[in-house]
């Protein structure tokens, strides 16, 4: 072997040298990897040994809390109780838990959305328990919970009867429905992959929903992540004055933009397959039409135009025309299916009293 040969065959000063910074870098950098895989390692452990977490959704399941109270303080909406306390029952529900007599009561469960659950009413002003003290005078043994999960669509609701209530079977399923189904045709923020992964008409879940299955970190920053969404999307709660809100020109309102024909027949789908779960249980099906306080008309209460109050990009007359094609879908089927129909929307007065 010449003299060359051996030179060329040992390493250079540069090959030292990339190997002098590749060790200067690798340190630190696993020296931050491990502090990072720790960091999480302590998170999860604290996160499992401090109980649930405050979400309804845990990766893909539905999660509910069971007797566990929640007292919250409220300062930005002048028309509710200041102090508002809520109790989950033993089911993850409002209101008693299940009589040891069951089979012995009318029982009645409501499911919907935040207007069923009712997040910032005070424990009993929600509608499913002002409903039973209505009721109980005629009605000796009735039983009434409240199952309403905020934002909820009708995916969330499937979702909630194949894991929770078919198996307490009650005598009545009230669904009030429809204005969490407007221009959807996939699961929401609030309902995104809650349903259970046993149906076989289950979307494969993706890789974070994979993870926050076996994670409660991965599963509080998808919560976090779909909490985000929600906001972006103005899906919380606030209080509207509507003697500030902003109106819009009724010749300039010419109507929603987007063909809802598809999310319509999507939501007539998921109704009817509501109806015939429900059925399938034993429990019997009552449909409940969504009211809204905008529309045609003027407040009494206040004076203020309900059909030029801004609802996003509408006009309060178009968006309640627009609420009115789902409750038609909810009427329909209520005839073809022979379900019995609560037309709350029609029923209820167009006065912010």
């Amino acid at each position: 072997m010449s003299t060359q040969d051996v030179s060329e065959s040992r390493p250079g000063r540069p090959e030292r040298a990339v190997r002098h910074r590749f060790r200067r870098v690798a340190k630190p950098l696993l020296l931050v990897l491990l502090g990072l895989g720790s960091g999480l390692a302590l998170a999860e452990f604290i996160l499992r040994i401090a109980g649930p977490m405050p979400f309804a959704v845990d990766g893909d399941r539905i999660r509910l809390s069971v007797n566990a109270g929640s007292l919250g303080s409220n300062d930005t909406h002048s028309k509710l109780d200041r102090r508002i306390f809520i109790w989950e029952n033993s089911l993850g529900f409002r209101g008693a838990d299940p009589p040891r007599s069951f089979d012995r009561h009318l029982t009645i469960v409501a499911v919907g959305g935040s207007t069923t659950e009712c997040l910032l009413l005070d424990e009993g002003d929600d509608w499913p328990a002002r409903l039973r003290r209505r009721l109980a005078p005629a009605i000796g043994r009735l039983w009434v919970n409240n199952a309403g999960l905020d934002g909820h669509s009708t995916f969330g609701h499937q979702a909630l009867i194949d894991a929770h209530i078919a198996r307490l079977s009650p005598d009545i399923v009230l669904y009030l429905v429809g204005v969490n189904d407007i221009g959807r045709g996939e699961p929401n923020a609030f309902d995104e992959g809650s349903r259970p992964i046993a149906r076989s008409d289950a979307p494969t879940p993706g890789p974070w929903v994979r993870l926050a299955r076996h994670s409660r970190v991965a599963s509080l920053a998808l919560n976090a992540y779909r909490m985000v969404r929600a906001f972006r999307w103005s899906l919380g709660h606030g209080q509207v004055d509507l003697l500030s809100v902003e109106h819009v020109d009724k010749n300039a309102d010419n109507g929603p933009t987007m063909d809802h024909d598809p999310y319509l027949r999507g939501y007539q789908q998921r109704l009817a397959a509501l109806v015939a779960s429900s059925r399938e249980h034993g429990m019997q099906p009552v449909l409940v039409t969504q009211p809204l306080l905008y529309g045609a008309g003027v407040d009494p209460t206040t004076g203020a135009d309900l059909a030029t109050v801004r609802i996003r990009d509408l006009g309060g007359s178009t968006a309640w025309r627009l609420m009115e094609r789902y409750n038609d879908v909810t009427r329909r089927l209520g005839r073809v299916a022979d379900v019995p129909v609560i037309d709350l929307a029609a029923e209820m007065p167009k006065d912010s009293r």
